[in-house]
């Protein structure tokens, strides 16, 4: 009588939402995604809906989203060393170097940062070695000359200048455009041997 005063089907006063409860379909995905990390939300879904979960497939990329509950991509080998031939253009200055005042020694670095969506970021610093002090450094998703060019012209804008440039065989450090900007300005360059991290450096207090 109620559905006929309200014109409302019958059908739609004894119908039953067969939506999974909120809280256990979280925990679910949460669990689904912790056991196969590597599933995407689109095989997420499926595993819900193997288990009985009526769920759709946006709805599961939502909700992974909405947990923070992303793919864990393979890690990737990004070389950070382009490594020249055999012969060093330049000899390890450093071996029985004693290092005792800033500006005697600038290391140059690049380093990679992974970012959560899989993708790199390439960090290149020049240090100071006798004071520990970051002189310069740039950020760049490209793994090129011109990042350790920036970081060069970044250092270079403190007004300090190295005696001695270190760094490893990176084709980088020793392509012309950076090698020839530190031989106008007097610098000697040195590079540590293969599979070396910057010539074993040691530490100095300043």
């Amino acid at each position: 009588m109620l559905c006929e005063l309200f014109d409302l089907p019958r059908s739609s006063y004894y119908y039953v939402s067969h939506r999974d409860d909120r809280k256990g379909l979280k925990a679910a995905v949460e669990r689904l995604c912790l056991k196969y990390s590597r599933y995407g939300y689109r095989r997420i879904h499926q595993m819900l809906c193997r288990e009985g979960h009526h769920v759709g497939r946006e709805q599961t990329r939502l909700l992974m989203k909405q947990m923070n509950l992303q793919v864990r991509t393979r890690r990737r080998q990004h070389p950070t060393t382009n490594s020249l031939p055999d012969s060093l253009p330049y000899p390890n200055l450093l071996k029985g170097l004693d290092i005792k005042r800033p500006e005697q020694v600038w290391c140059g670095d690049i380093t990679g940062i992974l970012l959560t969506d899989g993708s790199r970021l390439y960090l290149a610093l020049l240090m100071d070695v006798f004071t520990r002090m970051i002189r310069g450094w740039a950020l760049r998703r490209d793994y090129s000359e011109q990042l350790v060019l920036e970081a060069l012209a970044h250092a270079l804008g403190t007004g300090c200048v190295p005696e001695i440039h270190h760094s490893d065989q990176g084709s980088q450090y020793s392509a012309r455009t950076y090698s020839s900007r530190l031989k106008e300005l007097a610098v000697q360059l040195s590079m540590a041997g293969r599979g070396r991290e910057r010539g074993k450096i040691p530490l100095q207090k300043a």
